[in-house]
């Protein structure tokens, strides 16, 4: 719950400038120890929140790579779930073992709400989530066009 699997791996990398374990209190203590003599500075403040000074003292400087500096270029590309899908197909035909046809195909196929068997509601909130198998939705056809050899 504290970060994502990526920022995990960024951090088990140590490719930043300081490892990980470097925190900002690791930091803050060295520096205010020299000057107030104090050995538990955080513990012993009245800091509403003193885990804010957990982290590395790095972070946020250019160049410290973090989760969403990876991500964010990707941000225009990506998408959340869909249930929209893009099915292509190929077919030919032979006479003698030779192609003397083929064909291409693309149907756009949207997965719906409403169930197979029409018995069960997958947005009623006594459905056990055990008995709604995946299977059980309907597809529809939302759009299917044949396509030339050269749109592959």
């Amino acid at each position: 719950n504290l970060k994502g699997a990526i920022q995990s791996a960024i951090d088990s990398s140590y490719i930043n400038l300081e490892s990980p374990k470097e925190n900002v209190a690791s930091a803050l203590k060295e520096r205010f120890d020299t000057h107030s003599g104090s050995s538990q500075w955080i513990g012993a403040s009245d800091f509403d929140a003193p885990e804010v000074f957990e982290g590395d003292a790095n972070e946020g400087l250019p160049g410290y790579i973090t989760q969403a500096s990876l991500l964010r270029p990707l941000c225009p590309l990506l998408t959340a779930r869909s249930d929209t899908f893009i099915i292509r197909a190929y077919g030919d035909a032979k006479v003698n073992n030779i192609i003397t046809s083929k064909a291409w195909c693309e149907a756009v196929v949207q997965r719906r709400i409403d169930t197979v068997d029409g018995d069960q509601e997958l947005l009623d909130s006594k459905l056990d989530i055990d008995d709604a198998s995946p299977f059980n939705r309907k597809f529809e056809i939302v759009s299917f066009r044949w396509l030339n050899s050269d749109e592959i």
